[in-house]
Parts: structure tokens; C-alpha cells; sequence
């Protein structure tokens, strides 16, 4: 399902970057592709399936097994909310390329349940909104209304940065792991040598 790019790229462009090896991490591609159906004008859906599993269920199984796996959920009305809700909250959300935004997103993320799958979602809209914020700001002349995008922007990246957190916190189970790094003694007094594990 997930493709793996493990080659080594030697870029010689215009861009910089020549002479350096660049290696690519492994990524993991998503199984289903939206697209725009121009006859009824509606959104629908393509699941890729691999020669492996071929002829082994209906196209509405494989599509069935595809979303939920992809939001973490047993209930395919639940996987179908999680992600037309997200992809309706992008900016420009009437688009397929908004579906295959999401759907990326969580195959990247890979959460374990909706609530996993909740906050992907959720900070990938907070992201797209706070660089619309950004993208604004820059062309942008108006005092007043470049102010307001700035604390807009602020606001929502930050809120996105607090959901990483959050998703992150919610893998680990609310456990929390401190690592000091640098320990400074005066004389006179007592030191632990080692890592330090706070819970």
C-alpha cells in the first residue's frame, strides 16, 4: 500500500543543492484519490488496489477497508464524516484536491482511532487557514487589515501547534518524558550523573 523511495537523488538545478545527495524518507502514499465527476458535478472516489489482493472482494469492500484504515475507525459512516468534515474546512473545500489534502494528511499521520484521526484533521485545517492568514498578509497594504491577518495567522498556528501536542500526548498516553541535557554544580554542592526520567 505505502510506496517507499529509498534512492538516493543527486539534484545539479539551478535551485542550489548541487553536488548535494539528497536521501528521501520512506512516505506512505494514500490509498484513495478523489477526483471531480463533471456529469453530476460531484466528488467521488478511487481506491487503488494492489495485483496482490486483486480479486479478493467487491470494489466497495476495498473501499470500505481503505477508509477506515485510513481514519483508525471500524465504521465506515464515521471514517466518511472524519473526512469530508476536514476537507470542507480547507480553504477552497469544494475541490477534490481538498478530499486528497485530508486523505494524505491522515495517511501520513496513520492515527489509531477517530480521536487520533480528529485532531490530524484538525490541525491540517488549522494550518491551511493560518498560511491563507500569511499568504493574505503578504499582499496585503492595508494597515489595519495586515495587523489582522498577522494575529490571525498567529492565533491559528499556534492552535495548530497545540494540536500536534495534543495528538502527540494522546500516543504516548499522558505520559511525559523530561531529558536534561546540561548540568551546572557550584562548589559545595551535589549533582545526579545520568538521564534523568521525569513522569
Amino acid at each position: 500500500m505505502g510506496a517507499e523511495s529509498k534512492d538516493v537523488v543527486k539534484n545539479e538545478g539551478k535551485n542550489g543543492f548541487i553536488g548535494k545527495d539528497v536521501s528521501w524518507r520512506e512516505t506512505k502514499e494514500c490509498p484513495l484519490k478523489y477526483s471531480q465527476n463533471e456529469k453530476c458535478n460531484s466528488i467521488i472516489s478511487t481506491v487503488n488496489i494492489s495485483s496482490e489482493v486483486e480479486n479478493r472482494g467487491t470494489p466497495e469492500q476495498y473501499y470500505k477497508q481503505a477508509i477506515c484504515e485510513l481514519t483508525g475507525t471500524a465504521n465506515e459512516d464515521l471514517a466518511k464524516h472524519i473526512i469530508i468534515n476536514g476537507a470542507l474546512s480547507l480553504t477552497g473545500s469544494k475541490k477534490p484536491e481538498s478530499h486528497n489534502i485530508i486523505s494524505q494528511a491522515l495517511a501520513e499521520y496513520q492515527p489509531r482511532d477517530q480521536h487520533e484521526a480528529r485532531l490530524c484533521v484538525q490541525s491540517t485545517a488549522l494550518y491551511d487557514h493560518g498560511m491563507n492568514y500569511l499568504f493574505q498578509l503578504k499582499s496585503n497594504k492595508n494597515l489595519a487589515q495586515s495587523e489582522f491577518y498577522l494575529k490571525n495567522a498567529i492565533k491559528l498556528l499556534r492552535l495548530h501547534n497545540e494540536t500536534i501536542e495534543a495528538l502527540g500526548k494522546y500516543r504516548r498516553g499522558g505520559t511525559q518524558n523530561v531529558i536534561v541535557q546540561h548540568v551546572q554544580v557550584n562548589d559545595g554542592g551535589k549533582a545526579i550523573v545520568g538521564n534523568m526520567i521525569a513522569g
